[in-house]
């Protein structure tokens, strides 16, 4: 998404990322995977481990996001043995306001690790969770994923509630050619975003790989 980024302006690119997320089939048909805040820890990284993209953390009364879970958040459990130890007793919704306190600390904790040679495992938790809404442009939604390192995003609603999800592997495949002998010139470059993003083409479509 940054390689693409650095051709913002340009025709080719603008021409689709200009537009509104509620174009995108990807913005309709996409799923989100849901558990909720009362649900332990343990459960909620087992649907993650199904998922391997991102886990909605809703509120069971109001269904309204309260953050998420991903892949990078393991590290926590692995950086302090307390929790991990915790794991089948503490709620989503518990551990995520963790995590968003230890991402507040992440700065000056970078700072003080500055000259160690093995960092902390939370200097490798990502930021919070990303939201955005069917209003949106798809450039928007790349802008904010890439600044955030956040492995999805999730669009909502004006109560909050989760629609969809965006992740960087939908917004790629929205650029890429339908086959890799295209020719246009980048096919190169698509293959490799692909392959990154986790995902093929076969005949002419693009794939995810499982």
């Amino acid at each position: 998404m940054e390689l693409l980024l650095q051709s913002s302006g340009l025709e080719w690119l603008d021409k689709i990322a200009d537009k509104q997320l509620s174009v995108f089939r990807f913005a309709n048909a996409s799923k989100p995977v849901l558990v909720y805040s009362d649900e332990i820890v343990a459960y909620a990284f087992g649907v993650l481990s199904k998922e391997k993209t991102g886990v909605a953390v809703i509120d069971r009364k109001t269904r309204r996001l309260i953050g998420m879970i991903q892949c990078s958040d393991v590290y926590l459990l692995l950086d302090d043995s307390s929790l991990f130890s915790n794991r089948k007793i503490m709620s989503a919704e518990e551990f995520v306001k963790l995590k968003n306190k230890d991402d507040k600390c992440s700065t000056e904790h970078s700072s003080e690790s500055e000259g160690q040679s093995v960092p902390s495992l939370r200097s490798r938790v990502q930021q919070p969770v990303v939201t955005h809404r069917r209003s949106d442009t798809l450039k928007q939604a790349m802008e904010n994923l890439a600044a955030s390192g956040s492995s999805c995003s999730f669009i909502v609603d004006e109560q909050g509630h989760v629609e969809g999800v965006v992740a960087p592997r939908d917004i790629i495949s929205v650029f890429s050619p339908p086959c890799m002998d295209s020719r246009i010139d980048g096919g190169t470059f698509f293959s490799a975003a692909l392959e990154q993003a986790g995902c093929r083409v076969e005949n002419g479509q693009i794939i995810r790989n499982t």
